[in-house]
């Protein structure tokens, strides 16, 4: 019988893993009040995905975009409060925490 041997480190990293690490993107103003901007510094894809979650998991919004390198979103309908803000593109996915005052 065989049997894995787990004493050797493992590495399960891809290039996407690699590339959503490394891939620049700055959400300001932190705290925000109406309006989030998101920049994208990585310009190799057309669309990216655009998701928002609060802390219990209840998606507010989901949107896709061209991929642009700023992107200005009006947020003004969220309640006050912490965020998940995910980006995801067929290249990568990045989540940030978010408040909105």
């Amino acid at each position: 019988m065989l049997r894995p041997n787990f004493q050797a480190e493992m590495s399960t990293s891809t290039q996407e893993e690699l590339l959503a690490k490394n891939t620049p993107l700055t959400v300001f103003p932190v705290p925000f009040k109406d309006e989030l901007n998101i920049l994208l510094e990585y310009m190799a894809e057309t669309e990216v995905n655009i998701q928002i979650f609060d802390m219990a998991g209840k998606q507010w919004t989901d949107f896709t975009t061209s991929h642009q390198q700023l992107i200005n979103q009006n947020l003004s309908e969220l309640p006050n409060g912490l965020y998940l803000l995910r980006l995801k593109s067929s290249l990568y996915q990045r989540s940030v925490k978010v408040l909105k005052q």
